[in-house]
């Protein structure tokens, strides 16, 4: 076994390790970056996790005004399975992480983020009444998420834990114009708050430092989702640290190459988009707490999405080391993209032509299971600044 994360599996017969489903390699070289925290003396934001009160209301009022991209975005969010008013949750008290209790868990989290999304845009309260009866039986009723085999109970946390703390934080804190909230109690709220920090940060902890880094990514951004939601310095310094230096291959500066090619290229570009995606929410959510992970190593997320996206389009791109891209999920695009289109481009400047190609491409970013930054054409795209027109999508 690779203890480092740096470092190739064993070949398995003539078949070259990359080919491996469960390829893991090699990761970047790795540098030391200056550690930042969140004072204990600070109070933490809310809502605070991938939205602000001031986000939330500057959309509806593109809403309101019947602009796009936000208008068919919601008609889009609006259409989802996850959003409809006769969805019943599934949960169980014990997820099993190989079997339909992982897909259970999974609907649940995306459905109840959908729901609350849907209630902060458009104040039906409806959406806030099935939001929080799906958080309800999750929080009554979820008792452990099994470890499973090779520790898949981790990346379940993972992929979950953030949608959940996120529908939770919209319904807590969010208020709506007339300063309405979601109706939440506040003893169903701290029972939440207790299931998240018993049941699913035990599995986040210490991550997963010898497997691919989408797990590590994932695992740091419902971290520190489910920090803020429930106030925890401490949760949410650990997974800041671990983000800037971490000895695990989601660490930022080991899974990005200073040129931008990721931990994941060789293995596909699907799980690659993963764990960008996660990095990207973990920058989110910092910024959203007044830090900087953005910049760090040089804006190295950028550049890890500026060369996926790149690749994405068809492009060749430069690549490092004996193993080569894999062509595997190179068709195939998940949400993500609309977060750093907003930073990078829109609010901080940057050149990155391939990012804004494939966000006009694609718009509107739908969701996805395991991503947590989705429907981010909705939530996350602010517009350009004053006196500068919106792009088009025949004009990237």
């Amino acid at each position: 076994m690779c203890l480092t994360g740096m470092c190739y599996p064993q070949t398995e017969g003539t078949r070259p390790a990359h080919l491996n489903p469960n390829y893991t390699g090699p990761a970047a070289p790795g540098e030391p970056l200056p550690a930042i925290e969140l004072p204990a003396d600070q109070a933490f934001i809310h809502p605070g996790i991938l939205h602000t009160q001031a986000e939330i209301d500057q959309i509806r009022e593109h809403l309101a005004a019947g602009e796009e991209p936000w208008t068919s975005a919601l008609k889009a969010l609006q259409a989802s399975e996850h959003t409809r008013l006769d969805y019943q949750p599934k949960i169980v008290p014990v997820i099993n992480p190989h079997d339909k209790t992982i897909g259970y868990l999974m609907k649940d989290a995306t459905a109840a983020y959908g729901h609350a999304l849907l209630w902060s845009l458009t104040g039906n309260k409806a959406h806030a009444d099935k939001a929080i009866q799906i958080l309800d039986a999750a929080g009554s009723k979820l008792q452990a998420i099994d470890l499973g085999r090779r520790d898949q109970g981790k990346i379940t946390a993972g992929f979950t834990g953030g949608k959940y703390a996120s529908a939770a934080e919209l319904l807590a804190h969010y208020r709506q114009p007339d300063g309405s909230s979601a109706g939440w109690s506040q003893e169903s709220a701290d029972k939440f708050k207790q299931m998240l920090v018993a049941v699913f940060y035990p599995r986040l902890q210490g991550f997963k430092p010898e497997f691919n880094g989408n797990w590590d990514a994932s695992m740091m951004a419902a971290m520190m989702a489910i920090a803020v939601f429930c106030d925890r310095h401490d949760i949410f310094n650990e997974a800041l640290s671990y983000y800037l230096n971490g000895k695990g291959n989601g660490a930022l500066t080991h899974y990005i190459h200073p040129h931008g090619q990721n931990q994941e290229s060789g293995r596909d570009q699907v799980h690659g988009q993963m764990g960008l995606a996660a990095l990207a929410a973990c920058c989110e959510i910092a910024k959203n707490q007044g830090l900087d992970l953005y910049s760090a190593a040089g804006n190295r997320l950028a550049t890890g999405y500026e060369y996926m996206a790149k690749y994405l389009a068809g492009h060749d791109v430069k690549v490092v080391g004996d193993v080569p891209l894999s062509p595997k999920g190179r068709e195939e695009f998940r949400p993500g993209y609309e977060l750093v289109f907003q930073h990078y481009v829109i609010e901080k400047g940057l050149d990155l032509p391939y990012v804004r190609e494939t966000v006009m491409k694609h718009r509107p970013e739908g969701a996805d299971l395991i991503i947590l930054p989705s429907w981010g054409t909705l939530t996350s795209y602010l517009g350009q600044p004053s006196g500068v027109s919106s792009p088009s999508p025949s004009q990237p």
